[in-house]
C-alpha cells in the first residue's frame, strides 16, 4: 500500500524510471540515494546568495526579508548540526549551534539593508547582548512606518546651501544682497 502511495505521488516522467518495489523502505532508500543528495554546489550558491542579497530603493523591508528568509531557510536544509560529544548533553551543543545561526542571519539581515536604515542598524548592533532578528526586524519595521508614508519609504532628501551674494557684472568683486528686499548693492544689517 504505501509503495504504491508513494509512486502515484511522483511525476509520470519520474515514476517510469524507477522500477518495481515490493518494499518501501527499498524504495525509499532508491528514491533518497538518486534525489536526496547534498549539493555543495548549491551550498555555495546559497551562500552567495545570501552575501548579495541587499534591499532595494524601491523595496519595502518586509520584501527584503521575505528574499532573504528564502534563502536563509533553503540553506539551512543543507545545513548539519554537530551531535554531542560529552555523553550527557550539558554542553547544550544545539542550542550553541542555533544562537550561533541566529545571530549569522541577524548580521545578514543587516548588511543588506539599505542605507537609509544606517541609524537604527548601528544602534542594533550595538547592543549587547544582540537582539534577536526577530525583534530587529520589528525595529527595521517600526523606523519604515515612522519615515514613510502609506508604506512607501521616504525619498531621499538633498539639501543645498545657496550663497545670496551676487557678483558684479563690472569685475570689481562681490556685492552684497539684501534678502529683505532682493536688491543687489547693499545689505540690509
Amino acid at each position: 500500500m504505501l509503495v504504491a502511495w508513494i509512486s502515484n505521488t511522483l511525476d509520470d516522467w519520474l515514476r517510469f524510471t524507477i522500477g518495481d518495489y515490493d518494499y518501501v523502505s527499498e524504495l525509499w532508500v532508491h528514491l533518497q540515494q538518486r534525489y536526496c543528495v547534498v549539493s555543495g554546489t548549491r551550498v555555495c550558491q546559497l551562500k552567495n546568495s545570501l552575501g548579495e542579497c541587499k534591499q532595494t530603493t524601491t523595496e519595502s523591508v518586509t520584501e527584503y526579508f521575505g528574499r532573504l528568509s528564502k534563502i536563509w531557510t533553503e540553506l539551512l536544509q543543507y545545513s548539519r548540526v554537530p551531535k554531542c560529544s560529552c555523553g550527557q548533553c550539558k554542553c547544550n551543543i544545539t542550542k550553541q549551534v542555533g544562537d550561533m545561526r541566529d545571530e549569522d542571519y541577524l548580521y545578514y539581515f543587516m548588511i543588506g539593508l539599505d542605507n537609509s536604515y544606517e541609524a537604527i542598524r548601528a544602534q542594533l548592533l550595538a547592543q549587547t547582548p544582540l537582539p534577536h532578528v526577530d525583534n530587529a526586524y520589528q525595529a527595521v519595521i517600526n523606523t519604515e512606518r515612522l519615515c514613510s508614508k502609506d508604506g512607501k519609504p521616504k525619498e531621499n532628501v538633498l539639501a543645498f546651501k545657496v550663497d545670496s551674494r551676487v557678483k558684479s557684472s563690472s569685475g570689481d568683486g562681490e556685492k552684497p544682497f539684501c534678502t529683505h528686499c532682493n536688491r543687489e548693492g547693499h545689505d540690509k544689517d
